[in-house]
């Protein structure tokens, strides 16, 4: 697997202004540049909502160029990876249109193998104005369904957006829906198989069994010699436990009032013989809970 990066350094300018770029630093939003080139005030100072909001009543993009080497164009599978995009806009490479969005609580995954030249590449994000956007959608809801069923203060329908909804107001805070790139976004390229999901299953019985499932993309046909491995790295286990050990609750499991939580971190494999596919690190909190005096792990 290779993974490019695509966070850093992009522009930003407003659509019906493009001569007007301002550097913007990704993760990052439409006012995190502006605060940064000083355009704006700290926008939760005071009354200044009120200055910035008109903003974000206009369209915006964000864009940047990155190198694709020849090894990466020689991958089976190539996606663009957006962990979280906030909120309504579509993405371009090399002025072809990938892809429409319109959810910040989710990671998008789009093939970009037909969009990608060895070399220099671009990369356009087109980013909606959220208030519009929430008036439109409303607006196109059947009357029966068109509601305004929002918080004390907030900016209307903000409900139709699956956007974080604090951002559009409260009766304690300001209004402020922002857009922008919010989580990392990056290029993956990988041969015959791909680790899309892994579950953690836990058995209680006295001591605490953990066992992983999960499911892949599989790019050919031989799918058989396929295999895969699931490692366990708790706190208070020096060696690598695989998944058919199990251990007592004490050995990797703490009582609340000594340790709130243990973080463990799990690492599963993908291989054809000695070779290494594809591998998933990521990590998982345990607490013991004692419901009636027992007890019990628990995954967070």
């Amino acid at each position: 697997m290779i993974r490019k990066t695509l966070t850093g350094d992009w522009t930003l300018y407003e659509v019906n202004c493009p001569q007007t770029v301002y550097p913007v630093t990704v993760p990052g939003s439409v006012l995190s540049a502006f605060l940064d080139a000083g355009v704006i005030p700290d926008p939760y100072y005071g009354r200044n909502e009120y200055r910035v909001l008109p903003l974000l009543n206009k369209d915006y993009c964000m864009e940047r160029t990155f190198e694709v080497e020849p090894s990466l164009l020689d991958a089976s599978g190539i996606d663009l990876v957006c962990e979280g995009i906030d909120t309504i806009g579509e993405i371009y490479i090399n002025d072809t249109l990938l892809a429409s969005v319109d959810n910040m609580h989710r990671t998008w995954r789009f093939p970009v193998r037909s969009l990608l030249t060895s070399g220099a590449n671009t990369i356009r994000v087109l980013l909606r104005s959220p208030i519009r956007a929430s008036l439109e959608a409303a607006e196109q809801a059947a009357p029966l369904k068109r509601h305004n069923a929002i918080t004390t203060g907030a900016l209307p329908y903000s409900q139709y957006l699956r956007k974080a909804h604090c951002m559009s107001g409260w009766d304690w805070g300001p209004k402020l829906p922002d857009l922008g790139i919010w989580r990392p976004i990056y290029i993956e390229a990988y041969d015959n198989c791909r680790i899309e999901d892994v579950r953690i299953h836990q058995e209680h019985e006295g001591s605490v069994s953990l066992t992983a499932s999960f499911t892949a993309q599989v790019l050919r046909r031989n799918r058989a010699l396929l295999h895969a491995s699931f490692d366990l790295f708790a706190p208070s286990i020096d060696n690598p436990a695989s998944s058919a050990d199990r251990f007592a609750a004490s050995e990797t499991l703490h009582a609340l009032d000594d340790s709130p939580q243990v973080l463990c971190s799990e690492v599963v494999r993908t291989g054809e013989g000695d070779e290494i596919l594809d591998v998933l690190q990521f990590r998982a909190a345990f607490r013991i809970n004692e419901p009636g005096g027992a007890a019990h792990g628990g995954v967070n």
